[in-house]
């Protein structure tokens, strides 16, 4: 049962779980309900994990290169850490490892249960996270960058680092391809750097809109986010040059 466990937590289908994260009824009065719960519970994260990786597949075909910078950053995550933990996990049942190996002779699902519930947490971020990407037909780099950034302000660790990379990544692509005469044009300078300025500006003018939606708020606001602080700085010193 344990290799069929980690070949679902890597992404695979098994009779285990024929539609969801649910144990087969077929199977549950086989199992101790302590061992339903810890199954359910690893079902769950490996039904987030396809999810995400069906997102990303789709996403990945976007028109919108910082959807696809987004997607591929993710995949290289989940694939160093996620992935990674899984193939580890199968490594250490087959060494007999006693960390997983109870006496050296079978392997308690609870041992499993406890090596990936610190994935728990942010699959369950991202499966939302891949939810509101896919809402919008095309997503403009200014509004998926604040977004990124605010999802990002979590006090759960894994989640913040790894929302933020994904945010760095978009950020990247966002700085490479802005216009070079954004950087230099002072009558753009001001509007992008003082907010007193856009106080005379409406809603209706183009040119506002436009730059609203290429680029992130803390180019408004003149704040600069611990998480944007190298894409900010680099802007900055491209204006002066």
């Amino acid at each position: 049962m344990i290799a069929e466990v980690l070949l679902v937590l890597a992404g695979h289908s098994s009779s285990l779980f024929p539609t969801d994260h649910n144990v087969h009824p077929a199977f549950r009065p086989l199992l101790h309900p302590g061992e339903e719960q810890c199954l359910e519970a690893l079902g769950r994260i490996a039904f987030r994990y396809r999810n995400i990786k069906k997102a990303c597949t789709i996403l990945s075909r976007s028109k919108s290169r910082y959807v696809c910078a987004l997607c591929a950053t993710l995949n290289q995550i989940l694939k160093d850490e996620y992935e990674k933990l899984v193939v580890d996990t199968e490594a250490k049942v087959l060494k007999r490892d006693p960390e997983l190996v109870a006496h050296r002779s079978f392997v308690p699902l609870s041992a499993v249960r406890a090596t990936f519930a610190e994935w728990d947490s942010p699959l369950t971020a991202l499966e939302t996270l891949m939810d509101q990407l896919q809402a919008e037909k095309y997503w403009q780099p200014g509004p998926l960058i604040d977004m990124l950034l605010a999802r990002a302000e979590t006090g759960v660790h894994r989640i913040a680092d790894i929302i933020s990379r994904l945010s760095v990544a978009v950020q990247r692509v966002w700085r490479a391809n802005c216009p070079p005469s954004w950087y230099t044009d002072p009558l753009l300078l001001l509007i992008l750097w003082h907010q007193k300025i856009l106080r005379f500006w409406k809603e209706p003018c183009p040119l506002v809109s436009l730059l609203k939606r290429e680029n992130p708020s803390f180019m408004w606001d003149g704040h600069r986010d611990h998480k944007s602080q190298e894409v900010a700085e680099s802007v900055t010193a491209r204006a002066g040059a």
